[in-house]
C-alpha cells in the first residue's frame, strides 16, 4: 500500500529503482545527470519516508508500497 502521507517523489523512487539494480550513488548521478550529494540527498529522504535503516529495506518497502515493481531474484541477487 502506497504511503499517501509521504509519497516518494519521482526522483527518489528512481534513485531507488537504480540502487535496487545494484548501481552506485556516482552511477546514479551519471545516469540521472544529477550530482552525488542530490543521490545521498533522495536516499535519505526515502529512507525517512519509508522509515528504513539502509538500502535493502528501503528497496523492500517500496516496492511493497507499490512504488516500483521489480522481480523478487533481483533483489535477491543485490543482496548476495
Amino acid at each position: 500500500m502506497p504511503n499517501f502521507i509521504n509519497p516518494l517523489t519521482h526522483a527518489e523512487a528512481n534513485v531507488l529503482a537504480l540502487v535496487e539494480q545494484g548501481h552506485s550513488n556516482q552511477a546514479i548521478a551519471q545516469a540521472m545527470s544529477i550530482t552525488v550529494g542530490t543521490v545521498k540527498s533522495h536516499l535519505h529522504r526515502s529512507f525517512e519516508k519509508l522509515q528504513a535503516r539502509n538500502r535493502l529495506e528501503a528497496i523492500d518497502r517500496a516496492r511493497v508500497q507499490g512504488h516500483f515493481a521489480t522481480p523478487v531474484e533481483t533483489l535477491v541477487a543485490c543482496r548476495t
